[in-house]
C-alpha cells in the first residue's frame, strides 16, 4: 500500500513538474545597454540586437549583459543619451513589439550616418513607441517612421511623445493604416510632409506639433485609392486637443519643384473623372468642429484656406493626367494662406480663392481675397458704385480702401447697403438670398447680408452699423443661423437697436449672435444659407492589444497549490506508517 502511494504521488509531482516547464507566451522586456550598432557576444545589448531578440523570440547571444529573448509582445527600452546607427539597413519592428525610451528631449536615436535606406523604422500592429526623438540629416533616410497594413488588420499603433526630426521625405508615413493615435507628437524639419496619411482609417491626432516641412504638416491623401481600385478609402482622421501647424505657406524649393507648404491639406480625385482611372474615385470630405465627415477638423487648428485643381497632378500607373485632381490647403493664419496664394509661382494652384473656413460646413470655401484690396471680398467696382462717389459712409474716404466698410448692392441688385465696424476688419462680405422657413409676415426686400470680423482680441465687443441707402426703414433684424432662424433684438448686451434707415448691431466674441460660438477673436454673421449637411461616420478606434502574463501567473499559483496539497498528503501518511 505504501508503494502504491508513494508512486502515485511521484507520478502526480512529475506531471506538475512538466506542466511548470511548459513554455507559456507572456511579455518580455528588452533592455538596450549601449549605444553602438555592434552584433555581437560581447556582454552588450544594442538596439540592432534588441530589434532582432525581439523579433525572433532569442538571445543576442550567451554573455551577461546581452539582450533577452523576446516573447509574444516586447518592449525595448532605451537608455538616456544617443544612439547613433553609423551602419546597418532600416530598422522593422514584427508585430507586437514596441519601443519606449526617456523622452522626447532625453533618448534620441541618430539616423544621419545611414545611406541607401529608405523606410528608417518600419512598424508592426499593435505596437507603442513612446518618449524618444529619431533624427536624420535632411538628406537620407527618405521616410522617419512607416505604418501601414493595406488594411489587412488593423495596425492599432499608438505613438506618443515622439519627436521626428529632418528626414529627407516624409517625417511620419500612415500608408493603408488602420487605427493608429498619435499623441504629442512634434514632426519637423522634413523634407516632404510632417505627416502623411494615405487611404488611412481610423486615425486620431491630440496635441500634434509641425514645423518647417518642405511640403506641409499633415497630408491627407486618397490617390492610391483613386487609381487602384483598390476597397482602401481615407476616413475617420480625427484632430483633438491642442494641435499646431507651423508651416507659413511660402514657398520653398523641393525636388519637385516650388511647393508652398500648408499647415494641413487634403488631396483627392473628383468623382468626375472615374473613367480616367480603373475603380472607384473617392473625394476628400471634411468638417470643423465635430459634424460628420472623413476628416474632423478643429477651428481652433486651421482658421483659412486654399482650394482649386491641378493639372499636373498624374494617375498611377496609367500616368494620366487628372484635371479634376481635388486639394484643399489649410492654415491657422489668414496671412499664411494669402502667402500661398499671392506667391505661388504656377500650378497645381488653379482657381484659388482664399477662404475662411467654415465652422458648421463640409468644404464649401468661401472667397475672401476675391480681387478686393481691402480683402472684404466686395470688388473695388462695386464700392465705386456706392453713394457719394464710392463712400458710403460718408466719412471722405472711399469705401474699397477701408477694411472696416463695405458697400455693396443687395440681393435684388436695386440699392446699396453700407457695414461699418467699430472694431476690426471685415472679411467675407456678401449679399445672399432668404433661406427658405423665414418668419411668417417678414419681408426681406433687400435679401440678406452676410459678414465676418477678424482682429479682435479674445472676447471683445464690436459694434456694426448698416445702412440701407434705398430710405427703406427697417423694422426688425433677423439672424439666420446654425440653429435657423432667429429674432436679434437687443437684450441689453448684444442684438440690433433700429434708427430710421440704420441698424446698430451690438455682438461680444463668443456670445450671442457670434454664430461660432468660440472667444477666438472673430465674429461670424452667418445672415445667409445655412451650410452643407453632414456625411460620413463616427471614428472608431480599436485599442492596442495588451498581451499580459496574467494566465502565467494563475498557473503558476495553482501548481503551487498542488505541491503543497502533494507535500502535505505525502507527510500524513509517512508520519502514519512509521509509527
Amino acid at each position: 500500500m505504501f508503494k502504491r502511494v508513494v508512486y502515485y504521488c511521484w507520478a502526480i509531482l512529475a506531471i506538475t513538474v512538466a506542466l511548470m516547464t511548459v513554455p507559456v507566451a507572456h511579455a518580455a522586456g528588452i533592455d538596450v545597454n549601449d549605444p553602438g550598432v555592434a552584433i555581437a557576444n560581447d556582454g552588450k545589448c544594442t538596439l540592432r540586437e534588441a530589434i532582432a531578440a525581439a523579433n525572433s523570440n532569442t538571445v543576442s547571444g550567451l554573455a551577461v549583459g546581452e539582450c533577452a529573448a523576446g516573447g509574444a509582445t516586447d518592449t525595448i527600452t532605451l537608455p538616456a543619451g544617443i544612439i547613433t546607427l553609423a551602419a546597418g539597413g532600416a530598422l522593422t519592428l514584427s508585430d507586437g513589439v514596441s519601443i519606449t525610451g526617456m523622452g522626447q528631449n532625453s533618448t534620441f536615436i541618430d539616423a544621419s550616418a545611414l545611406t541607401g535606406v529608405d523606410k528608417f523604422l518600419t512598424v508592426g500592429k499593435n505596437a507603442t513607441l513612446k518618449d524618444f526623438t529619431i533624427k536624420a540629416n535632411s538628406i537620407t533616410p527618405r521616410y522617419g517612421i512607416q505604418i501601414g497594413s493595406n488594411h489587412s488588420a488593423p495596425n492599432n499603433v499608438t505613438i506618443q511623445n515622439v519627436t521626428v526630426d529632418s528626414f529627407a521625405r516624409t517625417g511620419l508615413n500612415l500608408n493603408a493604416a488602420v487605427s493608429v493615435t498619435l499623441t504629442n507628437v512634434i514632426v519637423k524639419n522634413n523634407g516632404g510632409a510632417g505627416i502623411a496619411m494615405l487611404d488611412s482609417l481610423n486615425v486620431t491626432l491630440n496635441n500634434v506639433t509641425t514645423t518647417n516641412n518642405a511640403w506641409g504638416g499633415v497630408g491627407i491623401f486618397t490617390r492610391d485609392y483613386a487609381c487602384n481600385g483598390t476597397p482602401r478609402a481615407t476616413d475617420n482622421i480625427v484632430f483633438t486637443g491642442v494641435n499646431n501647424f507651423g508651416e507659413s505657406g511660402t514657398v520653398v524649393s523641393t525636388s519637385f519643384g516650388p511647393v508652398n507648404p500648408a499647415g494641413v491639406y487634403l488631396e483627392g480625385w473628383d468623382k468626375a473623372t472615374v473613367n480616367a482611372c480603373p475603380g472607384s474615385i473617392c473625394n476628400i470630405t471634411w468638417s470643423v468642429n465635430g459634424n460628420a465627415a472623413m476628416v474632423k477638423l478643429q477651428s481652433a487648428d486651421v482658421q483659412y484656406g486654399v482650394s482649386g485643381n491641378s493639372t499636373d497632378q498624374k494617375c498611377t500607373p496609367t500616368s494620366t493626367t487628372i484635371a479634376n485632381y481635388k486639394y484643399v490647403q489649410l492654415y491657422k493664419t489668414e496671412a499664411n494662406a494669402l502667402s500661398a496664394v499671392q506667391n505661388y509661382p504656377g500650378a497645381p494652384h488653379i482657381d484659388l480663392g482664399v477662404a475662411r473656413v467654415i465652422t458648421d460646413g463640409l468644404a464649401p470655401l468661401q472667397s475672401i481675397y476675391g480681387g478686393s484690396p481691402d480683402k472684404d471680398d466686395v470688388s473695388d467696382a462695386m464700392e465705386d458704385g456706392a453713394p457719394n462717389g464710392g463712400d458710403g459712409n460718408g466719412d471722405g474716404i472711399a469705401d474699397k480702401t477701408q477694411s472696416n466698410v463695405a458697400s455693396l448692392l443687395d440681393l435684388p441688385g436695386t440699392s446699396y447697403v453700407t457695414l461699418v465696424t467699430s472694431l476690426g476688419q471685415f472679411r467675407n462680405v456678401k449679399a445672399v438670398p432668404v433661406p427658405s422657413g423665414k418668419p411668417a409676415g417678414v419681408n426681406f426686400g433687400h435679401g440678406l447680408v452676410q459678414f465676418d470680423i477678424v482682429g479682435l482680441t479674445v472676447g471683445q465687443a464690436a459694434t456694426v452699423k448698416i445702412t440701407f441707402h434705398s430710405g427703406d426703414t427697417p423694422i426688425s433684424y433677423w439672424k439666420y443661423g446654425k440653429s435657423g432662424w432667429s429674432s436679434f433684438e437687443h437684450n441689453g448686451t448684444t442684438g440690433a437697436t433700429i434708427a430710421g434707415r440704420t441698424v446698430t448691431l451690438s455682438f461680444i466674441d463668443g456670445q450671442r449672435g457670434d454664430d461660432d460660438g468660440l472667444a477666438n477673436g472673430t465674429i461670424i454673421d452667418p445672415s445667409g444659407s445655412g451650410g452643407a449637411g453632414a456625411v460620413g461616420g463616427v471614428s472608431q478606434f480599436i485599442e492596442p492589444r495588451v498581451v499580459s502574463s496574467s494566465w502565467f501567473d494563475k498557473q503558476n499559483l495553482l501548481i503551487s497549490v498542488m505541491l503543497v496539497g502533494l507535500s502535505g498528503i505525502l507527510f500524513l501518511f509517512i508520519t502514519k506508517n512509521s509509527r
